[in-house]
């Protein structure tokens, strides 16, 4: 692990640290998982692609567990070609009402194959999370290949209504978040419905905030509009050009 980036994430999470720019430090207080994520960043990483570096990065993280607030374990993962059936499953206990307001459409199992042959490595990724075997939760990381959004990742979590108020949303959001600063994304975006007070909250514990509200932009299956809540988390990729290994470490910044 590079011993200048851990000084770093050090200072930054010492309240007895002195700094010169005090402003900058309260950024790095105010998201100290990203800060810890930085610190783990390696030399090598940072002189691989953002694909090689995603690949590394998965194949050594995951699986991992993680318990929620009533003390279910549950596995967080990459989704697999097996999964297929666990997750059509899944999808199939989610509400009607709340399946009206996921963007992809899995009101059936037809729609939700269709989504699993659409996925793209390159461009999306997606973690499972799975208790006694069972998927009871997704999350997603969208992004372009190329073009002037490449820099820019999208987060999509769907949890089971049976988990709802255990903290597994946010372990989801938090898990895709640090898969986007590990391989180099400079912002993430998460689109929900202006009334989704659960999931605003959980993003807003990410350090992300609203950007924008689009008018009646949603239409669900039942031909309600609603106006769509765009929050963002812009990440500043700073490097300090004074050291031989040219670190890098990403500093959220709250909007």
């Amino acid at each position: 692990m590079n011993g200048k980036l851990i000084a770093v994430a050090q200072a930054a999470l010492s309240p007895d640290e002195p700094a010169a720019d005090q402003r900058a430090l309260d950024r790095w207080r105010e998201s100290r998982v990203a800060v810890e994520m930085a610190a783990q960043l390696t030399v090598e990483e940072v002189r691989m692609t953002p694909q090689e570096t995603l690949s590394a990065y998965m194949s050594t993280t995951f699986p991992k567990s993680a318990k929620l607030r009533d003390g279910t374990m549950i596995v967080l993962r990459p989704l697999t070609p097996d999964d297929r059936d666990e997750a059509c499953k899944f999808f199939a206990r989610v509400p009607e009402d709340d399946r009206a307001f996921l963007k992809e459409d899995v009101i059936n199992r037809r729609e939700v194959e269709a989504w699993l042959d659409r996925i793209d490595p390159a461009t999306e990724t997606v973690i499972v999370a799975a208790a006694a075997g069972a998927i009871v939760g997704t999350a997603v990381l969208r992004r372009e290949a190329q073009g002037w959004a490449r820099h820019v990742g999208e987060i999509r979590v769907v949890a089971d209504p049976a988990t709802r108020r255990q903290g597994l949303g946010h372990v989801l959001a938090e898990t895709i978040f640090a898969i986007a600063v590990r391989i180099g994304l400079e912002k993430m975006i998460a689109q929900m419905m202006a009334n989704q007070t659960g999931a605003i909250r959980v993003f807003e514990l990410l350090g992300f905030s609203a950007e924008a509200t689009l008018r009646n932009h949603v239409r669900d299956r039942y031909g309600h509009k609603h106006d769509l809540l765009i929050m963002a988390n812009e990440l500043e990729q700073s490097r300090d050009a004074t050291t031989v290994d040219s670190e890098t470490a990403f500093i959220p910044r709250p909007r």
